[in-house]
């Protein structure tokens, strides 16, 4: 058995090791100008890369400008690439530039217009003599005999010019009794003009124009029909379904037809992986080509706007694939490992089950396999539900270590020295990064195992995932208090959280400002927050034993602590989870990772908010603005204590001990819900209610300070005299007669 394994864990190694990642390729791309034909080329191309994620393209446009156009080519070399797609300005004086990175070894594909060497890896684009040729015989069929027709060119020195021109010319020669005139344009719209112009000026005056793409046509339009005349037919080349395009321009009539001219980006691309990949490939590619009249301009506008439909659904799809794989693509070098260490799990077990199988088969009867074989399959149906248990740990157990990474390196790119407790901070960090590999780990082995045999392990696994082990925490930093506070003046903060490392850094955050409990699930802290009553309450929802859920409702259902505010700390992010926390009583909900500048506010908030209350109370405020504050458990409580004590303001011998037991509390839990409500003890707040009515008595009756004295449940004239003035600023007989 030991030989397999062995034998299996070196394959598996191997296997890993001789993994390797496609090759990225690295394709330049030297447009010659900037137009709408180019702009839909490029697009397509981009486009294309969605197929092939080893492409990287880097697109450059000369505008028209062949010195440019030889520096961003020069550009494009150094930076490495690996092939080189190239449409010249000119047929001349780019050929000894291509040639020359031809001989060095780089792919070269010509597109669209040619150089003047056959130094290239291969041709692709439309062509051009025969799409002269088809709008030649489109004009043969139709102009009269003894018309005229106008032939507009592109840029002389590029090969389309020249070829759509022989291709024209050759047809032409056919219809002999027709005139022509040849004008040069540069392609753009400003040159068919111009061109128009001169031959209007020159006293020609054509049947048919013929422009070499439909800018220049509809440039030769606008020079005829400012000049009245409308009666000419234009011919263009390029017929691009886009907005203002050439197909547009035919079913609109401005144009009579027009020649597809191709993009095909998507095949430009295509060619180049091919040849980079060393799969066969033509070395002259043309496309075809298609007239465009007004008969089907309409129906080719209408595909080419279901396609573009097809392409913005695959662009979002495109969009929402990249942010998947941008989340996971710093995983990919570990990917083989695990994977290896994966099948490895499942041979393992597999190999153990077989084993084991064979020597239970030897020595147990038939009863006994039939038995063990009801087991596995109880197993099984445990494993199911467990499962669900499993994937909703894993949120929480991915994000609580996230947390302990994110906030610490926040706090330290904020101080601007290393000190021990910033150390401690990047120790945390640091255990916490492998904490989320290994939680990764156990993701992908539970996954894959299952449809495996072994419910014992998948049980495990949830185990695991659902509270995993912890190293002990850092040592604490000295505490360091705000200057003139002792540690007993500082508010109790009660920490609530199955992770140390998470309890700790908590602690690090408050140990400041507060005095500092701790709590590993909601029981224990249930029981000390009864016991001490703090300040304010921080809490994880996902624990252990009671949940932070279960542990918010008891601590507001509870008379003696639901006066305390609670704030939440979970993974659970999303807006139904957050509405049931506050369900729970929570006063605040925050979701990991979060930060420890917004958590310090948060408890600052809540504890100020307490502070307002106590200033309310001291001021003797209104019920009314009180009460505002309450939530309703501690509006029923501080009635009802406001009750339990006018009634026994008569009473002087009533103790705080029997106060507490009618209001179905502890001495010391009254003391500290009436000192975190009000900011004074309960024998405060009676003496001051004794007072007031006392006041009261000296106001609207006649009764005698001594009479007073004992109604209202003192025991000496004297005493009443000092606590009234102190209450008052005033003596008992001074106050008589006085409104308050």
């Amino acid at each position: 058995m030991r030989k397999y394994l062995t034998i299996i864990i070196v394959s598996l190694f191997a296997l890993a090791a001789c993994q390797q990642e496609k090759p990225v390729y690295r394709i330049g791309v030297s447009q010659c100008s900037n137009d709408i034909w180019r702009n839909q080329l490029i697009s397509e191309m981009q486009q294309s890369t969605y197929f092939y994620d080893n492409v990287e393209l880097f697109i450059t446009v000369a505008n028209d400008d062949v010195e440019l156009q030889h520096r961003q080519i020069d550009s494009l070399v150094k930076q490495d690439i690996d092939l080189l797609i190239v449409s010249p300005i000119q047929t001349a004086t780019l050929t000894p530039f291509v040639d020359s990175i031809y001989d060095s070894g780089t792919p070269v594909i010509v597109f669209d217009r040619r150089t003047g060497s056959r130094k290239y890896t291969a041709y692709i684009g439309a062509d051009n003599r025969d799409l002269g040729g088809v709008l030649a015989h489109y004009i043969v069929e139709e102009v009269r005999e003894g018309g005229s027709v106008l032939e507009i060119t592109g840029l002389s020195k590029s090969s389309p010019a020249k070829e759509r021109s022989e291709g024209f010319a050759g047809v032409m020669a056919e219809r002999p009794d027709v005139k022509t005139m040849r004008k040069h344009g540069d392609w753009k719209e400003e040159s068919g003009y111009r061109a128009m112009q001169q031959a209007l000026t020159e006293g020609f005056l054509p049947d048919y124009v013929f422009a070499q793409n439909d800018r220049m046509a509809l440039g030769a339009r606008r020079a005829a029909m400012e000049q009245g005349i409308d009666s000419l037919h234009y011919c263009g080349i390029d017929a691009l379904p886009v907005p203002g395009g050439g197909m547009e321009l035919v079913r609109d009539s401005v144009l009579e037809v027009s020649c597809i001219y191709p993009t095909h980006g998507d095949e430009v691309v295509g060619l180049a992986v091919r040849i980079l990949e060393g799969q066969p490939f033509e070395r002259e590619n043309f496309f075809p080509s298609a007239l465009v009249t007004r008969n089907n301009a309409s129906v080719l506008l209408m595909q080419h706007e279901q396609i573009e439909s097809s392409f913005a659904h695959l662009d979002e799809l495109h969009d929402k694939t990249i942010e998947t794989l941008e989340n996971l693509n710093y995983q990919r070098s570990l990917l083989w490992w695990m994977i290896a260490g994966i099948a490895l799990l499942i041979l393992v077990i597999v190999i153990s089950w077989y084993a084991y199988y064979n020597k239970v088969r030897l020595n147990e009867k038939l009863r006994a396999m039939n038995e063990r074989q009801r087991n596995m399959t109880h197993q099984m149906k445990e494993m199911t539900e467990l499962q669900s248990e499993f994937y909703t740990n894993v949120s929480h157990q991915l994000r609580t270590p996230l947390t302990l990474v994110a906030s610490p390196v926040e706090q330290l790119c904020q101080d601007p020295t290393i000190t021990n407790g910033a150390r401690d901070l990047l120790n945390v960090t640091a255990r916490n990064v492998q904490h989320l590999v290994d939680i990764v780990n156990n993701i992908l082995t539970f996954q894959r195992g299952q449809n495996g045999k072994n419910g014992q392990k998948t049980e495990s696994l949830i185990d695991d995932f659902a509270y995993p082990p912890t190293a002990s925490p850092p040592t604490a930093c000295p505490q360091s208090l705000p200057e003139g506070k002792e540690v007993d003046d500082l508010p109790l903060i009660l920490i609530v959280d199955d992770n140390e490392d998470m309890r700790y850094y908590l602690r690090f955050i408050f140990q400041t400002h507060y005095r500092v409990e701790e709590a590993e699930n909601g029981v224990e802290a249930l029981q000390k927050a009864a016991e001490l009553v703090p300040s304010i309450i921080v809490s994880d929802v996902m624990m252990p034993v009671m949940d932070g859920l279960a542990f918010c409702a008891k601590v507001k259902e509870e008379v003696s602590t639901s006066h305390i505010p609670v704030i939440l700390l979970t993974a659970r992010a999303r807006e139904e989870q957050k509405a049931e926390g506050y369900e729970h009583g929570a006063d605040s909900y925050l979701t990991k990772p979060f930060s420890a500048k917004v958590l310090l506010s948060r408890v600052e908030n809540l504890l100020a908010s307490r502070r307002k209350l106590n200033e309310l109370v001291n001021a003797q405020s209104k019920e009314s603005e009180i009460k505002a504050i309450l939530g309703d458990k501690d509006k029923t409580f501080y009635d009802r204590w406001k009750e339990v004590m006018e009634k026994h303001i008569p009473d002087s011998d009533i103790s705080m001990d029997d106060l507490a037991g009618e209001l179905g509390l502890g001495r010391v839990q009254l003391y500290r819900k009436l000192k975190a409500l009000t900011g004074k003890a309960p024998n405060e707040l009676l003496r001051s209610a004794r007072l007031q009515r006392s006041r009261i008595l000296l106001e609207r009756t006649e009764l005698t300070v001594s009479q007073i004295t004992y109604e209202v449940g003192f025991t000496s004239p004297s005493y009443f005299t000092k606590c009234f003035k102190e209450e008052f600023g005033i003596g008992p007989t001074e106050g008589r007669g006085v409104e308050s």
